[in-house]
């Protein structure tokens, strides 16, 4: 996978993963992770590409696993309605 910088909101944390290596909360936090010296930014692009590569391969990226999960929030939802509707 190719790595990328990506802010940490809800979102991209579920999808990715708290671990993700080049998270960063702030902008300042960007910039200082830009002016790293080069193998320590080297070191963490790499660490990125490896989780992602991982990530692949798991299976939670099936489309398999993608209907699971859409099912079970569909159920948890509807069984949510129910219990407040009683």
């Amino acid at each position: 996978g190719a790595p990328f910088f990506i802010r940490r909101l809800r979102g991209p944390e579920e999808y990715l993963g708290k671990d993700y290596p080049l998270f960063f909360d702030t902008f300042d936090e960007l910039q200082s992770i830009l002016n790293d010296d080069n193998a320590t930014l080297q070191q963490r692009m790499l660490d990125a590409h490896v989780y992602l590569k991982a990530l692949k391969e798991s299976s939670s990226f099936t489309i398999e696993s993608f209907e699971r999960q859409l099912k079970q929030c569909v159920e948890e939802s509807i069984q949510r309605r129910l219990a407040a509707a009683v």
